[in-house]
């Protein structure tokens, strides 16, 4: 399922935000948001909001939303909960595209009282135009626009776009893709799902020109059939690695203590990815070596594999790994393993994926590139 064309642009809109204003930001923090704009480079404005300051770390400070001289295309919300609703009614006033309600304290907790300022939030958002990430939440990073929500991270731009509903997994995994030397369309933490939805981030990389390759970590779902289908669209088109925690009864309690999701039994969960024939990834290593091997490798074009491994030990196991999930390795005969032998160590960077770099626990999404016959002897 491709997204709306206009809600389309309006993501492109917040993405590609020129001002932004940070709501609550104080020392508290060491000014966590101001230098994660300032050292990822961000060209527009930074409009520091708290009554407490007049100026700190260099910057300017403002009393409020309203004292603000110019506009302000994205907000981010570091205050406490109860006075989210309040903020947020500011933030439509002064015609905000797009708020991160980094916030918690909401339906997370389990509390009638949480569930109750949640629904507030998301009426009140509903009713406008303006979108939000959250609440309980990172919200959006984007090197190729320098919006980030981490102090240490580095543009990084790249063919990956990520989706996640936890703001510590969608760092840890923006920094695991820079070690590793991939870079970054746009990053997601989107929390409790009061309005910017899971299925909607999909459907938005899956018509991104700029991502390549999509990965999600999610722990449950609220739409989740509008997740499904947009799954099976974008896996489609485009290589797309899912890590689905929360798969234990306790992990399932975690989930909902951590993000209000609803974690839903582990079958139900298997045959929905089983059907939506994305990559599955049972930890954070599968889904990173999963995103990293789809960027460095082509999507395989039929069945029938050549693999060159680094050791005998590791072309028994990929070997295995390929065989046990329907992939064709032919005995070749000795004129082709002479006509290797006289290349491989020719081969220029990339065209093969070492198998000590790819998780074999990751059976279904372990990518071999096939050897070309334009990059052979001709027999």
């Amino acid at each position: 399922m491709l997204m709306d064309e206009k809600v389309f642009q309006q993501f492109e809109e917040f993405i590609h935000s020129r001002s932004v204003a940070i709501i609550g930001e104080s020392a508290s923090s060491e000014f966590y948001w101001m230098r994660s704009f300032r050292n990822f480079g961000f060209p527009g404005k930074i409009y520091p909001v708290n009554p407490k300051y007049d100026e700190a770390d260099g910057m300017k400070f403002y009393k409020s939303l309203r004292d603000i001289p110019g506009p302000i295309d994205y907000a981010i919300l570091r205050i406490p909960a109860h006075i989210v609703p309040s903020v947020v009614d500011e933030c439509i006033a002064r015609g905000v595209k797009c708020a991160t309600i980094f916030a918690s304290g909401f339906s997370e907790l389990g509390t009638e009282e949480g569930r109750r300022l949640e629904a507030q939030v998301a009426e009140k958002i509903r009713s406008s135009k303006m979108r939000a990430f959250g609440p309980n939440c990172m919200g959006l990073t984007c090197p190729e626009t320098r919006f980030a929500f981490r102090p240490d991270f580095t543009p990084n731009p790249g063919p990956v776009g990520f989706v996640s509903q936890s703001g510590g997994k969608a760092i840890d995994t923006y920094l695991a893709l820079t070690e590793a030397g991939v870079g970054c369309s746009k990053a997601f933490s989107y929390g409790n799902e009061c309005d910017i939805t899971s299925y909607e981030l999909v459907e938005y990389l899956h018509r991104d020109p700029k991502t390549r390759v999509i990965g999600m970590y999610v722990e449950g779902a609220k739409h989740g059939t509008r997740l499904r289908a947009a799954l099976a669209a974008a896996a489609a088109e485009k290589p797309v690695v899912v890590w689905k925690a929360g798969t234990t009864d306790a992990g399932a309690r975690a989930a909902a203590s951590h993000s209000a999701a609803l974690a839903g039994a582990t079958q139900i969960w298997d045959g929905l990815l089983k059907q939506t024939e994305v990559a599955v990834a049972h930890c954070f290593e599968d889904l990173v070596d999963g995103m990293v091997s789809f960027v460095r490798c082509p999507r395989p074009r039929g069945s029938r594999v050549a693999l060159v491994a680094i050791s005998g030990g590791a072309g028994v196991a990929a070997t295995d790994v390929l065989a046990s999930n329907g992939f064709s390795l032919p005995r070749l005969d000795r004129k082709t393993v002479d006509a290797l032998a006289s290349i491989v160590e020719a081969v220029p960077e990339g065209l093969v994926v070492p198998c000590g770099t790819v998780s074999t626990s990751l059976a279904t999404s372990l990518i071999v590139r096939y050897l070309s016959a334009s990059s052979l002897p001709k027999m």
